[in-house]
């Protein structure tokens, strides 16, 4: 052997052990917007206590930036309230009594929704627009909103199809311009190019064209988006009804490809929201112009009649930009699209391991749905719990003991502003179900301990419409 050959596996090994201590420090999980968790190679190794476990923690992580920055800006507490606030120092949940006591309720194995409008009228608006669906002009509209727990319509998409097996109706209803995984999305086949995307997490969204998908897409010479429906799931192969809706300050022309033709359509300039309606039935449509600045707001895919759903997510957000949808927009709007009942699936990004109270959320997200409510008021609106989180600990996965306390400020949520409330983590299992959702097979939800699979989506749609079916018949 020669003279230093020995060293060699010595090097090897303190190079593999420097990059592992490397990733350990590394903002993965932040990095990834949740997808994937942050190493720690001494996780496995060490005995530590939970208490010295969250005394090491960056409390503002995987927290929507936007919340802290609205939490710091706010008048309503003191600078030194402010700066605890993410250490869980601020003012104790008021009625916390009253939600202590409340049991989840059930029906059989079916999680029931809860009711805390005012006179206790539930599902209203979307009893009303279904009993007369036969009558209207247009679709029974649910929108579902949230962040990355519902993106590629995970969640949503089985939900509609069990909703349209039942009521009628076609189609994914709406659709971005561009979107940057458009595989993720199993419903539909999506493709684009030339648009600019304004959205809230980029932070360029203007207040003027704000509206519940938050997001925006300005064209450019060229801009381009085709749409081909799939049968991953029922109903989404084809659709009747194609709505573009958009604002063109200057006369443009929008060019559209169905059954192979471009049929071009001659717009005026104006500063209101405009909509190019087809009533064709068809499985693939192209939607392109030549002009800079179109503002584009998306393309609803659906039926002229049964029921629909849109699903509009937004990786990392909390939920409470929604307080900035500008209101004239969404007026504009909803003369060509409205919704008989709004879902907000949001949580998950307003909370960190260690957090133990909530009061900052309640109250911003308060404001935000009052102001929603306002924006759309023939909705009824229904708050999903987040669903169930899991960790690491002493290598072992449980439960975030966080969880329920978050689901206590989100029923509170509920309470304050006289919506609907549903109990997603309940409906998974309760205490370690991420854990156990995890590890069935099937793989329920991804190794993030946070995502649901795609059949794990399945899974929960299923519950979630067990539920929604046992509220419409009362």
């Amino acid at each position: 052997m020669r003279q230093g050959q020995n060293k060699h596996p010595f090097f090897i090994l303190f190079v593999a052990i420097a990059t592992l201590i490397l990733v350990s420090v590394l903002p993965i999980e932040k990095w990834s917007d949740g997808h994937l968790k942050n190493y720690n190679l001494f996780s496995d190794l060490c005995t530590i206590s939970d208490t010295t476990n969250y005394e090491k923690i960056d409390l503002t992580n995987g927290i929507d930036p936007q919340l802290i920055a609205e939490i710091e800006t706010t008048n309503i507490l003191s600078d030194s309230t402010k700066t605890n606030i993410v250490s869980q120092e601020i003012i104790e949940i008021d009625t916390i009594g009253v939600i202590d006591s409340i049991v989840t309720q059930r029906k059989g194995d079916t999680i029931l929704i809860e009711d805390y409008t005012e006179n206790r009228v539930c599902l209203k608006n979307l009893k009303h627009a279904l009993v007369n669906r036969q009558h209207l002009s247009r679709p029974v509209r649910i929108a579902f909103i949230g962040d990355s727990y519902i993106e590629g319509d995970i969640f949503s998409q089985h939900i509609r199809e069990l909703l349209q097996d039942y009521y009628g109706g076609g189609g994914v209803g709406y659709m971005n311009m561009h979107s940057e995984f458009p595989g993720f999305r199993k419903s539909i086949n999506q493709r684009s190019s030339g648009w600019t995307n304004h959205d809230v997490v980029n932070n360029n969204l203007s207040h003027k064209y704000s509206t519940i998908a938050q997001q925006y897409f300005v064209s450019t010479a060229g801009s381009l988006s085709s749409y081909t429906g799939r049968d991953y799931t029922r109903h989404t192969k084809e659709w009747n009804s194609t709505k573009f809706l958009f604002i063109s300050h200057q006369n443009s022309t929008i060019k559209i490809k169905r059954n192979n033709i471009w049929q071009d359509y001659h717009v005026t300039g104006n500063d209101s929201v405009q909509c190019l309606s087809l009533a064709d039935t068809i499985s693939t449509v192209s939607i392109k112009t030549p002009n800079n600045g179109l503002i584009a707001l998306g393309t609803w895919l659906e039926h002229t009649n049964g029921i629909t759903l849109d699903c509009m997510s937004t990786r990392g957000n909390s939920g409470i930009t929604l307080k900035r949808v500008n209101p004239q927009i969404t007026h504009q709007i909803r003369e060509y699209i409205d919704y008989d009942l709004i879902i907000l699936e949001f949580g998950i990004n307003a909370m960190s391991p260690g957090q133990t109270n909530f009061s900052a959320y309640v109250h911003h997200m308060a404001q935000t749905i009052n102001h929603l409510k306002e924006c759309y008021p023939n909705s009824d609106f229904l708050i999903m719990g987040i669903g169930d989180r899991g960790e690491k600990i002493n290598g072992e996965v449980h439960s975030m003991k966080n969880v329920p306390m978050m689901i206590k400020a989100q029923r509170q949520l509920a309470m304050k502003t006289n919506c609907l409330f549903w109990d997603t983590r309940e409906a998974m299992g309760g205490n370690d179900a991420a854990a156990n959702w995890a590890e069935h097979t099937p793989p329920y939800m991804n190794k993030d301990y946070i995502h649901l699979s795609y059949n794990g989506g399945k899974v929960l749609a299923e519950q979630f419409v067990k539920s929604l079916m046992l509220a419409l018949d009362e």
